[in-house]
């Protein structure tokens, strides 16, 4: 696991013990980035290098370069952009299942992916609106499935299709999962165990995607708990990740407070995709789910 020092190129990398663990391992420094960068593509390739491709913030804004950085030498190599991207920032992206990585476009419809064989980038099919702010999901299927920020009819969705490299629209999210009035912004979404995805949104609304009906199906989740605010808690541009209980582990926020973002971190929250509830984990909270979700 490597983690980079905010607001500079630094980065350390945290070694497991004797025995494997990493609870007990430790951080050590490695080589740095040509750049500082923050909010940026990354991606761990099948040969276990790290790619990172643009940086919202960065000496130069909304930054193209890109570098990948090789575990067993320490060392960063400089990789070309995309040809004719001036701009990568806060692109996203997701590794598909041939090793490649699929990129995003913030100021455009395009995509591109790269190839880290051939060392080379190379275009591929047009989605419906810009990247910005969007969050991509890998499915079982190998396609990649993103609910669009700007959306091009109200709570839309898409999916891109490797066979034929396009993007194809994925339906509506039945609830509206971004933070319109704020720069767009949204969670995150987590592929659970039984193929189906749980997006989170930054209005405090959830939406659940099934794959298994042609173009898929959208049906609205469970709503945040209320915050000591009274509104829904939000979870804009935070983490969540899959659990080994099959669970999803997301870090939510009080709406208000933190000049347009989340408040201050008021709970984690876990949502069983069984039941699909949501239960705050706020210190003397009450469970927001059914006793039998354990």
């Amino acid at each position: 696991m490597i983690c980079q020092q905010d607001g500079s190129p630094d980065c350390s990398a945290l070694e497991p013990d004797a025995s494997g663990s990493y609870k007990d391992g430790t951080w050590a420094p490695i080589a740095p980035m040509s750049i500082w960068r923050r909010y940026y593509a990354s991606a761990v390739l099948a040969s276990g290098k790290v790619l990172v491709a643009g940086g919202e913030d960065a000496p130069t804004g909304d930054t193209n370069v890109c570098e990948i950085y090789d575990p067993v030498q320490d060392s960063w190599t400089l990789v070309p952009p995309p040809p004719g991207w001036a701009n990568i920032g806060d692109a996203p992206s997701a590794v598909l299942p041939d090793g490649r990585v699929l990129v995003g476009d913030i100021n455009s419809t395009r995509t591109v992916i790269y190839d880290p064989v051939a060392n080379t980038w190379f275009g591929t099919g047009t989605k419906g609106d810009v990247s910005s702010e969007e969050t991509w999901t890998l499915l079982r299927d190998g396609g990649v499935l993103t609910v669009e920020c700007k959306p091009t009819y109200p709570k839309a969705s898409q999916r891109y299709i490797p066979a034929t490299g396009t993007w194809v629209d994925a339906g509506s999210t039945q609830a509206d999962l971004v933070a319109h009035a704020f720069s767009t912004e949204i969670g995150p979404a987590v592929l659970l165990e039984d193929g189906r995805v749980i997006a989170f949104g930054g209005t405090g609304h959830t939406a659940i995607y099934a794959p298994d009906h042609g173009a898929g199906v959208w049906s609205a989740g469970p709503d945040f708990p209320l915050g000591t605010d009274g509104q829904l808690m939000t979870v804009r541009d935070a983490p969540a990740c899959l659990l080994p209980n099959g669970r999803v582990l997301c870090c939510a926020g009080e709406a208000t407070g933190g000049s347009g973002w989340a408040g201050r971190l008021h709970s984690s929250n876990t949502t069983r995709p069984t039941t699909c509830s949501i239960r705050s984990r706020l210190p003397g909270s009450t469970p927001q789910c059914p006793t039998s979700a354990g």
